[in-house]
Protein backbone atom coordinates (compact mmCIF):
# COMPACT_ATOMS: atom_id res chain seq x y z
CA UNK A 1 0.00 0.00 0.00
CA UNK A 2 1.16 3.52 -0.83
CA UNK A 3 3.07 5.54 1.79
CA UNK A 4 2.23 9.10 0.69
CA UNK A 5 -1.15 10.21 2.04
CA UNK A 6 -3.32 13.06 3.28
CA UNK A 7 -3.14 13.30 7.07
CA UNK A 8 -6.23 13.62 9.25
CA UNK A 9 -5.56 15.96 12.19
CA UNK A 10 -6.35 15.09 15.83
CA UNK A 11 -9.18 17.64 15.97
CA UNK A 12 -10.64 16.83 12.58
CA UNK A 13 -13.88 14.91 12.92
CA UNK A 14 -16.13 14.60 9.92
CA UNK A 15 -19.37 13.04 8.98
CA UNK A 16 -21.62 12.22 6.06
CA UNK A 17 -25.18 11.01 5.68
CA UNK A 18 -26.32 8.73 2.88
CA UNK A 19 -29.64 7.35 1.78
CA UNK A 20 -30.39 3.62 1.85
CA UNK A 21 -28.47 3.15 -1.40
CA UNK A 22 -25.31 4.89 -0.18
CA UNK A 23 -25.84 8.21 -2.00
CA UNK A 24 -24.49 11.20 -0.04
CA UNK A 25 -27.20 13.57 1.22
CA UNK A 26 -25.24 15.62 3.76
CA UNK A 27 -21.67 16.23 4.92
CA UNK A 28 -19.61 18.73 6.86
CA UNK A 29 -16.79 21.04 5.80
CA UNK A 30 -14.07 18.81 7.30
CA UNK A 31 -15.12 15.97 4.98
CA UNK A 32 -14.86 18.34 2.03
CA UNK A 33 -11.39 19.48 3.17
CA UNK A 34 -10.02 15.97 3.72
CA UNK A 35 -11.52 14.46 0.57
CA UNK A 36 -10.62 17.48 -1.60
CA UNK A 37 -14.11 17.28 -3.10
CA UNK A 38 -16.31 20.42 -3.09
CA UNK A 39 -19.68 20.00 -1.41
CA UNK A 40 -21.61 20.25 -4.66
CA UNK A 41 -19.61 17.32 -6.04
CA UNK A 42 -20.10 15.17 -2.95
CA UNK A 43 -23.85 15.67 -2.67
CA UNK A 44 -25.91 13.17 -4.67
CA UNK A 45 -22.78 11.13 -5.42
CA UNK A 46 -22.42 7.52 -4.26
CA UNK A 47 -20.27 7.31 -1.13
CA UNK A 48 -17.83 5.07 -2.98
CA UNK A 49 -16.64 8.20 -4.80
CA UNK A 50 -13.90 8.15 -2.14
CA UNK A 51 -13.30 4.40 -2.23
CA UNK A 52 -9.68 3.35 -2.43
CA UNK A 53 -9.11 0.37 -4.78
CA UNK A 54 -6.68 -1.07 -2.21
CA UNK A 55 -9.60 -1.73 0.14
CA UNK A 56 -10.97 -5.30 -0.09
CA UNK A 57 -14.60 -5.84 -1.00
CA UNK A 58 -14.86 -8.18 1.99
CA UNK A 59 -14.57 -5.24 4.41
CA UNK A 60 -17.57 -3.55 2.81
CA UNK A 61 -19.49 -6.84 2.72
CA UNK A 62 -19.02 -7.04 6.50
CA UNK A 63 -20.25 -3.46 6.75
CA UNK A 64 -23.44 -4.04 4.77
CA UNK A 65 -24.17 -7.28 6.62
CA UNK A 66 -24.01 -5.34 9.91
CA UNK A 67 -26.01 -2.34 8.71
CA UNK A 68 -28.73 -4.42 7.08
CA UNK A 69 -29.21 -6.23 10.38
CA UNK A 70 -29.63 -2.89 12.17
CA UNK A 71 -26.20 -2.90 13.83
CA UNK A 72 -23.50 -0.21 13.71
CA UNK A 73 -20.22 -0.96 11.96
CA UNK A 74 -16.72 0.14 13.02
CA UNK A 75 -13.57 -0.27 10.95
CA UNK A 76 -10.31 1.22 9.85
CA UNK A 77 -10.81 2.48 6.30
CA UNK A 78 -8.34 3.79 3.76
CA UNK A 79 -10.15 6.17 1.42
CA UNK A 80 -8.91 8.11 -1.61
CA UNK A 81 -9.17 11.87 -1.97
CA UNK A 82 -9.84 13.60 -5.27
CA UNK A 83 -6.12 14.33 -5.63
CA UNK A 84 -5.46 10.59 -5.73
CA UNK A 85 -3.84 10.39 -2.31
CA UNK A 86 -5.21 8.08 0.37
CA UNK A 87 -6.31 9.12 3.85
CA UNK A 88 -6.81 6.76 6.76
CA UNK A 89 -9.69 6.98 9.21
CA UNK A 90 -11.50 5.15 11.93
CA UNK A 91 -15.01 4.95 10.53
CA UNK A 92 -18.25 4.40 12.42
CA UNK A 93 -21.43 3.81 10.42
CA UNK A 94 -24.88 3.57 12.00
CA UNK A 95 -28.37 3.09 10.55
CA UNK A 96 -30.65 6.09 10.99
CA UNK A 97 -34.13 5.67 12.37
CA UNK A 98 -35.78 7.35 9.40
CA UNK A 99 -33.69 5.47 6.85
CA UNK A 100 -30.21 5.97 5.50
CA UNK A 101 -26.90 5.88 7.32
CA UNK A 102 -24.69 8.19 9.37
CA UNK A 103 -20.91 7.85 9.13
CA UNK A 104 -18.59 9.68 11.55
CA UNK A 105 -14.83 9.48 10.98
CA UNK A 106 -11.79 10.40 13.04
CA UNK A 107 -8.07 9.94 12.61
CA UNK A 108 -6.45 6.57 13.34
CA UNK A 109 -5.10 6.88 16.88
CA UNK A 110 -3.27 3.54 17.22
CA UNK A 111 -1.17 3.12 14.06
CA UNK A 112 0.51 -0.01 15.48
CA UNK A 113 -2.75 -1.93 15.82
CA UNK A 114 -4.05 -0.44 12.56
CA UNK A 115 -1.00 -1.81 10.74
CA UNK A 116 -2.21 -5.33 11.51
CA UNK A 117 -5.57 -4.56 9.91
CA UNK A 118 -3.98 -2.88 6.87
CA UNK A 119 -1.88 -6.03 6.39
CA UNK A 120 -5.00 -8.19 6.66
CA UNK A 121 -6.78 -5.98 4.14
CA UNK A 122 -3.85 -6.43 1.76
CA UNK A 123 -4.04 -10.22 2.14
CA UNK A 124 -7.78 -10.13 1.57
CA UNK A 125 -7.47 -7.89 -1.49
CA UNK A 126 -4.91 -10.30 -2.95
CA UNK A 127 -7.21 -13.26 -2.37
CA UNK A 128 -10.14 -11.44 -3.96
CA UNK A 129 -8.04 -10.57 -7.01
CA UNK A 130 -7.19 -14.25 -7.38
CA UNK A 131 -10.87 -15.16 -7.21
CA UNK A 132 -11.74 -12.54 -9.83
CA UNK A 133 -9.03 -13.99 -12.04
CA UNK A 134 -10.62 -17.41 -11.64
CA UNK A 135 -13.96 -16.11 -12.92
CA UNK A 136 -15.75 -15.19 -9.69
CA UNK A 137 -17.80 -12.00 -9.83
CA UNK A 138 -17.16 -9.11 -7.43
CA UNK A 139 -20.04 -10.02 -5.13
CA UNK A 140 -18.83 -13.60 -4.77
CA UNK A 141 -15.25 -12.45 -4.20
CA UNK A 142 -16.41 -9.96 -1.54
CA UNK A 143 -18.41 -12.63 0.31
CA UNK A 144 -15.39 -14.93 0.40
CA UNK A 145 -13.22 -11.96 1.40
CA UNK A 146 -15.54 -11.18 4.31
CA UNK A 147 -15.27 -14.74 5.56
CA UNK A 148 -11.50 -14.58 5.14
CA UNK A 149 -11.35 -11.47 7.37
CA UNK A 150 -13.64 -13.11 9.93
CA UNK A 151 -11.38 -16.13 10.10
CA UNK A 152 -8.00 -14.37 10.00
CA UNK A 153 -8.64 -11.97 12.89
CA UNK A 154 -8.14 -15.01 15.12
CA UNK A 155 -4.42 -14.56 14.36
CA UNK A 156 -4.62 -11.43 16.52
CA UNK A 157 -6.59 -13.00 19.38
CA UNK A 158 -10.15 -12.20 18.27
CA UNK A 159 -13.06 -14.60 17.83
CA UNK A 160 -14.46 -12.84 14.75
CA UNK A 161 -14.76 -9.35 13.31
CA UNK A 162 -17.58 -8.43 15.70
CA UNK A 163 -15.10 -9.13 18.48
CA UNK A 164 -12.65 -6.73 16.78
CA UNK A 165 -15.30 -3.99 16.72
CA UNK A 166 -16.07 -4.35 20.43
CA UNK A 167 -12.38 -3.81 21.16
CA UNK A 168 -11.57 -1.27 18.46
CA UNK A 169 -13.91 1.62 19.13
CA UNK A 170 -13.39 2.05 22.92
CA UNK A 171 -9.65 1.53 22.41
CA UNK A 172 -9.33 4.11 19.64
CA UNK A 173 -11.62 6.68 21.22
CA UNK A 174 -9.78 6.58 24.55
CA UNK A 175 -6.51 7.44 22.76
CA UNK A 176 -8.08 9.96 20.41
CA UNK A 177 -9.81 11.95 23.18
CA UNK A 178 -6.51 12.31 25.05
CA UNK A 179 -4.96 14.00 22.02
CA UNK A 180 -7.92 16.04 20.78
CA UNK A 181 -8.46 19.51 22.22
CA UNK A 182 -11.54 20.47 24.19
CA UNK A 183 -14.27 22.33 22.33
CA UNK A 184 -14.79 26.03 22.86
CA UNK A 185 -18.15 26.59 24.56
CA UNK A 186 -20.52 28.46 22.27
CA UNK A 187 -22.18 31.65 23.45
CA UNK A 188 -25.25 33.58 22.37
CA UNK A 189 -28.13 31.77 20.69
CA UNK A 190 -26.36 28.40 20.83
CA UNK A 191 -25.34 28.64 24.49
CA UNK A 192 -28.17 26.34 25.74
CA UNK A 193 -27.23 23.74 23.13
CA UNK A 194 -23.54 24.00 23.96
CA UNK A 195 -24.24 23.63 27.68
CA UNK A 196 -26.38 20.51 27.16
CA UNK A 197 -23.79 18.92 24.86
CA UNK A 198 -21.01 19.65 27.37
CA UNK A 199 -23.05 18.04 30.15
CA UNK A 200 -23.78 15.09 27.87
CA UNK A 201 -20.06 14.56 27.33
CA UNK A 202 -19.48 14.54 31.09
CA UNK A 203 -22.21 11.95 31.57
CA UNK A 204 -20.71 9.75 28.86
CA UNK A 205 -17.25 10.00 30.44
CA UNK A 206 -18.70 8.93 33.79
CA UNK A 207 -20.47 6.00 32.17
CA UNK A 208 -17.29 4.99 30.41
CA UNK A 209 -15.28 5.17 33.65
CA UNK A 210 -17.82 2.95 35.43
CA UNK A 211 -17.70 0.35 32.68
CA UNK A 212 -13.89 0.39 32.68
CA UNK A 213 -13.93 -0.24 36.44
CA UNK A 214 -16.48 -3.02 36.01
CA UNK A 215 -14.43 -4.65 33.22
CA UNK A 216 -11.34 -4.62 35.45
CA UNK A 217 -13.32 -6.17 38.29
CA UNK A 218 -14.78 -8.87 36.02
CA UNK A 219 -11.27 -9.73 34.82
CA UNK A 220 -10.05 -10.01 38.42
CA UNK A 221 -12.99 -12.26 39.32
CA UNK A 222 -12.28 -14.47 36.33
CA UNK A 223 -8.62 -14.70 37.33
CA UNK A 224 -9.46 -15.66 40.93
CA UNK A 225 -12.06 -18.12 39.66
CA UNK A 226 -9.36 -19.82 37.62
CA UNK A 227 -7.15 -19.97 40.71
CA UNK A 228 -9.96 -21.64 42.67
CA UNK A 229 -10.40 -24.19 39.88
CA UNK A 230 -6.69 -24.98 40.14
CA UNK A 231 -6.93 -25.11 43.95
CA UNK A 232 -9.81 -27.57 43.82
CA UNK A 233 -7.83 -29.72 41.40
CA UNK A 234 -4.94 -29.74 43.86
CA UNK A 235 -7.34 -30.69 46.65
CA UNK A 236 -8.40 -33.68 44.58
CA UNK A 237 -4.71 -34.58 44.20
CA UNK A 238 -4.44 -34.70 47.99
CA UNK A 239 -6.66 -37.78 47.96
CA UNK A 240 -4.35 -39.41 45.46
CA UNK A 241 -1.43 -38.75 47.80
CA UNK A 242 -3.46 -39.99 50.77
CA UNK A 243 -4.25 -43.22 48.91
CA UNK A 244 -0.55 -44.07 49.10
CA UNK A 245 -1.05 -44.51 52.85
CA UNK A 246 -4.67 -45.70 52.59
CA UNK A 247 -4.00 -48.92 54.46
CA UNK A 248 -2.15 -47.14 57.25
CA UNK A 249 -4.34 -44.06 57.86
CA UNK A 250 -6.88 -44.21 60.65
CA UNK A 251 -10.55 -43.45 59.77
CA UNK A 252 -10.15 -40.11 61.55
CA UNK A 253 -7.35 -39.28 59.12
CA UNK A 254 -8.81 -40.70 55.91
CA UNK A 255 -12.48 -39.71 56.12
CA UNK A 256 -12.06 -35.89 56.33
CA UNK A 257 -9.81 -35.85 53.26
CA UNK A 258 -12.20 -38.05 51.28
CA UNK A 259 -15.23 -35.96 52.23
CA UNK A 260 -13.40 -32.70 51.48
CA UNK A 261 -12.49 -34.00 48.02
CA UNK A 262 -16.09 -35.10 47.37
CA UNK A 263 -17.43 -31.70 48.40
CA UNK A 264 -14.73 -30.07 46.30
CA UNK A 265 -16.12 -31.74 43.18
CA UNK A 266 -19.49 -30.07 43.89
CA UNK A 267 -17.80 -26.69 44.38
CA UNK A 268 -15.97 -27.22 41.09
CA UNK A 269 -19.30 -27.37 39.23
CA UNK A 270 -20.35 -24.08 40.83
CA UNK A 271 -17.02 -22.44 39.99
CA UNK A 272 -17.25 -23.66 36.39
CA UNK A 273 -20.72 -22.12 36.17
CA UNK A 274 -19.43 -18.90 37.75
CA UNK A 275 -16.76 -18.65 35.06
CA UNK A 276 -19.42 -18.99 32.35
CA UNK A 277 -21.52 -16.29 33.97
CA UNK A 278 -18.49 -14.01 34.29
CA UNK A 279 -17.82 -14.53 30.59
CA UNK A 280 -21.41 -13.47 29.83
CA UNK A 281 -20.98 -10.45 32.12
CA UNK A 282 -17.74 -9.51 30.36
CA UNK A 283 -19.56 -9.70 27.02
CA UNK A 284 -22.30 -7.38 28.33
CA UNK A 285 -19.70 -4.93 29.60
CA UNK A 286 -17.86 -4.90 26.27
CA UNK A 287 -21.14 -4.28 24.44
CA UNK A 288 -21.98 -1.33 26.72
CA UNK A 289 -18.45 0.07 26.39
CA UNK A 290 -18.67 -0.08 22.60
CA UNK A 291 -22.06 1.63 22.59
CA UNK A 292 -20.79 4.37 24.91
CA UNK A 293 -17.71 4.88 22.72
CA UNK A 294 -19.94 5.26 19.66
CA UNK A 295 -22.08 7.81 21.51
CA UNK A 296 -18.94 9.68 22.56
CA UNK A 297 -17.61 10.05 19.03
CA UNK A 298 -21.03 11.19 17.79
CA UNK A 299 -21.26 13.69 20.66
CA UNK A 300 -17.82 15.04 19.70
CA UNK A 301 -19.10 15.51 16.17
CA UNK A 302 -22.22 17.24 17.48
CA UNK A 303 -20.05 19.57 19.59
CA UNK A 304 -18.00 20.42 16.50
CA UNK A 305 -21.19 21.35 14.64
CA UNK A 306 -22.30 23.55 17.54
CA UNK A 307 -18.99 25.40 17.37
CA UNK A 308 -19.18 25.75 13.56
CA UNK A 309 -22.78 26.95 13.72
CA UNK A 310 -21.84 29.52 16.37
CA UNK A 311 -19.20 30.92 14.01
CA UNK A 312 -21.56 30.93 11.00
CA UNK A 313 -24.37 33.49 11.08
CA UNK A 314 -26.31 31.54 8.45
CA UNK A 315 -25.76 28.06 9.88
CA UNK A 316 -29.09 26.69 8.62
CA UNK A 317 -27.56 23.59 7.04
CA UNK A 318 -25.55 22.92 10.20
CA UNK A 319 -28.73 23.03 12.28
CA UNK A 320 -30.22 20.28 10.11
CA UNK A 321 -27.04 18.24 10.54
CA UNK A 322 -27.16 18.78 14.30
CA UNK A 323 -30.66 17.35 14.45
CA UNK A 324 -29.54 14.34 12.43
CA UNK A 325 -26.68 13.71 14.87
CA UNK A 326 -28.98 14.24 17.86
CA UNK A 327 -31.41 11.66 16.47
CA UNK A 328 -28.60 9.15 15.93
CA UNK A 329 -27.27 9.80 19.43
CA UNK A 330 -30.72 9.27 20.93
CA UNK A 331 -30.87 5.86 19.26
CA UNK A 332 -27.47 4.93 20.71
CA UNK A 333 -28.37 6.09 24.22
CA UNK A 334 -31.65 4.17 24.09
CA UNK A 335 -29.63 1.10 23.10
CA UNK A 336 -27.42 1.72 26.13
CA UNK A 337 -30.50 1.45 28.33
CA UNK A 338 -31.29 -1.99 26.91
CA UNK A 339 -27.66 -3.06 27.22
CA UNK A 340 -27.55 -1.98 30.86
CA UNK A 341 -30.71 -3.99 31.62
CA UNK A 342 -29.03 -7.13 30.24
CA UNK A 343 -25.85 -6.21 32.03
CA UNK A 344 -27.76 -5.90 35.32
CA UNK A 345 -29.24 -9.36 34.86
CA UNK A 346 -25.82 -10.90 34.23
CA UNK A 347 -24.33 -9.02 37.18
CA UNK A 348 -27.02 -10.29 39.58
CA UNK A 349 -26.46 -13.86 38.40
CA UNK A 350 -22.72 -13.54 38.97
CA UNK A 351 -23.22 -12.13 42.47
CA UNK A 352 -25.55 -14.98 43.47
CA UNK A 353 -23.24 -17.63 42.07
CA UNK A 354 -20.21 -16.03 43.71
CA UNK A 355 -21.97 -16.01 47.07
CA UNK A 356 -22.84 -19.69 46.62
CA UNK A 357 -19.22 -20.54 45.77
CA UNK A 358 -17.95 -18.72 48.85
CA UNK A 359 -20.46 -20.52 51.08
CA UNK A 360 -19.67 -23.95 49.65
CA UNK A 361 -15.91 -23.59 49.58
CA UNK A 362 -15.82 -22.95 53.33
CA UNK A 363 -16.95 -26.52 54.09
CA UNK A 364 -14.12 -28.52 52.47
CA UNK A 365 -11.67 -25.79 53.50
CA UNK A 366 -12.72 -26.14 57.16
CA UNK A 367 -12.55 -29.94 57.03
CA UNK A 368 -9.00 -29.86 55.68
CA UNK A 369 -8.00 -27.30 58.32
CA UNK A 370 -9.45 -29.52 61.05
CA UNK A 371 -7.58 -32.51 59.58
CA UNK A 372 -4.27 -30.66 59.66
CA UNK A 373 -4.89 -29.35 63.17
CA UNK A 374 -5.67 -32.86 64.41
CA UNK A 375 -2.58 -34.35 62.76
CA UNK A 376 -0.37 -31.61 64.16
CA UNK A 377 -1.85 -31.89 67.64
CA UNK A 378 -1.99 -35.68 68.03
CA UNK A 379 0.62 -36.71 65.47
CA UNK A 380 0.04 -38.75 62.29
CA UNK A 381 -0.39 -42.50 62.45
CA UNK A 382 2.17 -42.80 59.65
CA UNK A 383 5.10 -40.68 58.53
CA UNK A 384 3.72 -38.61 55.64
CA UNK A 385 5.57 -35.25 55.52
CA UNK A 386 4.84 -34.63 51.82
CA UNK A 387 1.07 -34.92 52.34
CA UNK A 388 1.09 -32.74 55.45
CA UNK A 389 3.17 -30.10 53.68
CA UNK A 390 0.84 -30.18 50.65
CA UNK A 391 -2.25 -29.79 52.85
CA UNK A 392 -0.70 -26.88 54.78
CA UNK A 393 0.24 -25.13 51.54
CA UNK A 394 -3.23 -25.61 50.08
CA UNK A 395 -4.91 -24.22 53.21
CA UNK A 396 -2.80 -21.07 52.99
CA UNK A 397 -3.45 -20.68 49.26
CA UNK A 398 -7.23 -21.22 49.44
CA UNK A 399 -7.60 -18.88 52.42
CA UNK A 400 -5.90 -16.13 50.43
CA UNK A 401 -8.21 -16.71 47.46
CA UNK A 402 -11.34 -16.67 49.63
CA UNK A 403 -10.25 -13.33 51.11
CA UNK A 404 -9.67 -11.98 47.62
CA UNK A 405 -13.08 -13.18 46.41
CA UNK A 406 -14.81 -11.62 49.41
CA UNK A 407 -13.09 -8.33 48.65
CA UNK A 408 -14.13 -8.44 45.00
CA UNK A 409 -17.70 -9.34 45.95
CA UNK A 410 -17.80 -6.27 48.17
CA UNK A 411 -16.58 -4.10 45.31
CA UNK A 412 -19.32 -5.36 43.00
CA UNK A 413 -21.89 -3.43 44.97
CA UNK A 414 -19.92 -0.18 44.96
CA UNK A 415 -19.98 0.42 41.20
CA UNK A 416 -23.15 2.37 40.49
CA UNK A 417 -25.14 1.44 37.40
CA UNK A 418 -27.43 4.25 36.31
CA UNK A 419 -30.22 4.61 33.82
CA UNK A 420 -29.35 6.72 30.76
CA UNK A 421 -32.49 8.79 31.41
CA UNK A 422 -30.53 11.98 32.11
CA UNK A 423 -28.63 11.66 28.83
CA UNK A 424 -31.92 11.25 26.94
CA UNK A 425 -33.25 14.37 28.67
CA UNK A 426 -30.15 16.30 27.58
CA UNK A 427 -30.59 15.14 23.99
CA UNK A 428 -34.22 16.20 24.11
CA UNK A 429 -33.03 19.63 25.26
CA UNK A 430 -30.54 19.84 22.38
CA UNK A 431 -33.18 18.91 19.81
CA UNK A 432 -35.74 21.33 21.26
CA UNK A 433 -33.25 24.23 21.28
CA UNK A 434 -32.12 23.52 17.71
CA UNK A 435 -35.74 23.39 16.53
CA UNK A 436 -36.27 26.83 18.06
CA UNK A 437 -33.35 28.15 16.02
CA UNK A 438 -34.81 26.69 12.83
CA UNK A 439 -38.05 28.65 13.21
Amino acid sequence: MTEQQNIVGPDQIFFSVTDDKGVITDSNSVFETISHYPREELLDSPHNIIRNPEMPGGAFRLMWDALESGKPFIAYVRNMAKDGLPYEVLSTVTPLEGGGYLSVRTRVSDPEFASKIWWLYGETRGKEDELLGEGKNRREAAEIGAQFINDKVSDHGFVDYEDVQRFLLPHEISIWEKNASNEVVAEGRLAPVSKAVSELRTEEENWSDRQDAMAELADQLTSVGAKIQASLARTADLKTQADVWSGKLTPMEAIPLNVAVSLGSIVTEYVDDLQKRLQALRGSIEHVRSTIALARVQTRCLAAFVREAAEDSAGGRKLVSMRTLTSALTTEVEAMGKDVAQYGTNLSRCERRLQAVLSLIEIPQQMIMDWLKSVQEFGPSVDMPELISAVAGEIESSASMVDELNGLLGRLGTIEQKSPRHMLDLLHTVDAEVRKLQV
